[in-house]
């Protein structure tokens, strides 16, 4: 893919899940057009934030909770 594009939410958990069935990062770098560090990232990005979503990634009664606390 080229360079600056921007990826769905569903492409990201997709590749992710290919690298969770196994797959490796160059393998699925080369089919995909996708940068390894891209896809590290991908894969960390959940576990770091909740979501992909930078903002926005907490239901409506949790932000609520953590903005009243």
């Amino acid at each position: 893919m080229a360079k600056g594009t921007r990826y769905s939410d569903d492409f990201k958990k997709q590749i992710v899940r290919l690298y969770e069935s196994g797959n490796q990062f160059n393998v699925i770098s080369s089919e995909y057009e996708i940068s390894a560090p891209t896809i590290y990232k991908w894969i960390n990005e959940p576990k770091t934030k909740g979501s992909f979503k930078t903002k926005g990634n907490l239901t409506e009664r949790l932000s609520g909770t953590v903005l009243s606390q």
